[in-house]
This record gives structure tokens, C-alpha cells and sequence, in this order.
């Protein structure tokens, strides 16, 4: 469909349209269509028996040497290379803007769209410890996640935190994992700690496009609240066996000071 079609759709002129667009969207509508074709590229590209040309052609794309450079500019590898080493990429999701426009009330749930989001306050009394990986992140890649397209690292590094938690006997296996971000010392960067308890394919989906809603419900709930925070720092909470459960739960704790 043409931008004019859209517009005419949404009964606006095409030029406030587009305006309008990028503002809630934070991308213009052409490169917002690239990328989420990109986005259906991965997961077409996974299914082996089907020829990137007729993954190319489906998606709109008028030749394979089209597909190959815009999928190459995108994620930094062509098709092919992708598809012989199918590492987890970021990419753009589709934008929940409702919740720009809505406000969660403690203890009260708010549903959209397939997610459950509840704010509550509770204290932590009694000391847990947590053992895992630490990684330094630029700012920018927290705040690109589910817009912008590269490399998953932080899924890489709940991958290697599951393998050590097979290999070794020190990290509980069946324990609740954390994801923490902390602030570095260091201008323009964080660092991101993904950890369990210390002894003594749809976890990707949870701490993206649903880890950002929510923690964008929760920012929204502490301003309206006046509520003081500590802000170097927040913590995921991911119960045991909550990836295998049909809804799987995670909380985001963030400290209140008093």
C-alpha cells in the first residue's frame, strides 16, 4: 500500500500522516516496512526448504540481489550467511502504542494485547545471593531494543548462563533467574547482569518487546506516584520454570527509597 492509501485509511492527509507516524513510531514508514520485512526475513529464513529467492519475492523484493543488500545493510550478514549460522538477531517488533496513552494502577492489572502488567511494592528482607555474567552495554542498545536491528547480545549471554547452569554443580538448575542493570562508571554505558541462585526459544520474546512495556508502565506509575527511586540499578525476576509454563511470568523490581 502507498503511504496516500494509508493516510486515506486513517483519515489523515498524507503529510501529517507521516508526521504523526514518526512521532509514535520513532521511524518513517518506509524504513518502519523495511525493517519489519527484515524482521519476517529472519524467521522465513530459518525454514530451510524454502529458496531465498521465493523468500525475497514474497516479501516484496524485486530480485535476490535487492533482498541480499538490504538484509546485509540491516543485520551486518547476507541471507545466506544467516541462514548457515542462524544467530539470534534484534529487530523491529511491532509497537505496542497503546500504552503510550494508558496508566497502570497499583494492584490494579492492565491487559493489552497478550500482556499482563501489575505493579506492586513489596520488601526484600532476607539476603539472596546471585552468581552469573556481567556484559557493558552502550545506553543506546537498551534503548534501540525492539526498534533497531544487529545483534542479540543479551540473549548470548542468557544462553551462556544457561549452559553453565547444565555444567555446573555450583549454579542451581532449577532456581529463578535474574537480569539487573546497573550503572557503570563509565559515560554513555550500563552494564547488564544476568544471573541465579547462588548454590551455598521463548525467553527472547519475554525480556524484549514485553520487558520494555513494562518497564515503561512502571517509569509512568513512579512519576504519577512521586514515588523515589534508586535509579542505578533494576531487577528481572524470572520464576523457576516460568519458560516452560504456557504463560510464563517476570516481574521488574525497582528500589524504593524511603
Amino acid at each position: 500500500m502507498s503511504i496516500q492509501e494509508l493516510a486515506k485509511l486513517a483519515s489523515l492527509s498524507p503529510f501529517y500522516y507521516q508526521r504523526l507516524f514518526h512521532r509514535l513510531v520513532k521511524k518513517t514508514v518506509n524504513e518502519y516496512i523495511k525493517l519489519r520485512r527484515m524482521a519476517k526475513a529472519c524467521e522465513r529464513l530459518l525454514d530451510k526448504e524454502q529458496r531465498i529467492l521465493d523468500i525475497a519475492i514474497e516479501l516484496g523484493f524485486a530480485t535476490h540481489e535487492n533482498f541480499t543488500r538490504t538484509f546485509k545493510n540491516t543485520f551486518g550478514l547476507t541471507p545466506e550467511e544467516y541462514r548457515k549460522n542462524p544467530i539470534v538477531l534484534n529487530y523491529m517488533t511491532k509497537p505496542e502504542l497503546l500504552l503510550n496513552y494508558v496508566l497502570v494502577d497499583e494492584g490494579v492489572p492492565l491487559v493489552t494485547e497478550g500482556i499482563v502488567i501489575e505493579i506492586h511494592r513489596e520488601q526484600v528482607e532476607q539476603e539472596v545471593c546471585y552468581a552469573g555474567y556481567l556484559k557493558k552495554l552502550k545506553v543506546q542498545y537498551g534503548a534501540d531494543l525492539g526498534t533497531e536491528s544487529g545483534e542479540d547480545v543479551l540473549y548470548t549471554l542468557w544462553e551462556k548462563l544457561h549452559m553453565q547452569k547444565e555444567q555446573s554443580g555450583i549454579l542451581l538448575p532449577d532456581a529463578e533467574e535474574v537480569g539487573v542493570v546497573l550503572e557503570s562508571d563509565e559515560p554513555g554505558y550500563y552494564s547488564y547482569f544476568a544471573g541465579t541462585r547462588w548454590n551455598g526459544k521463548d525467553h527472547e520474546d519475554l525480556v524484549s518487546g514485553r520487558l520494555m512495556a513494562m518497564q515503561k508502565q512502571a517509569k509512568k506509575w513512579v512519576k504519577e506516584n512521586k514515588v523515589k527511586c534508586d535509579n542505578r540499578y533494576t531487577v528481572e525476576v524470572y520464576p523457576k520454570d516460568t519458560m516452560e509454563q504456557e504463560y510464563p511470568e517476570m516481574y521488574l523490581l525497582l528500589p524504593v527509597v524511603k
